[in-house]
């Protein structure tokens, strides 16, 4: 799967929206998964989002 630099911020943006809006309780029932899995996922895309700054697509 290959995603745009600009596709990576929107996903990193609405991950970290989530964690705001959603209460930590309700997390996992609405999402599918926990708020700490949320965090881990959202690190990994600012990863690939500080190694592939002026890229096209990761």
């Amino acid at each position: 799967m290959q995603f745009t630099f600009e596709e990576l911020v929107i996903i990193n943006n609405a991950i970290n929206e989530s964690l705001e809006a959603i209460d930590k309780q309700e997390y996992q029932t609405r999402l599918g998964g926990s708020p700490e899995d949320a965090l881990k996922l959202m690190k990994k895309v600012q990863d690939l989002l500080d190694q592939t700054k002026g890229t096209p697509t990761v």
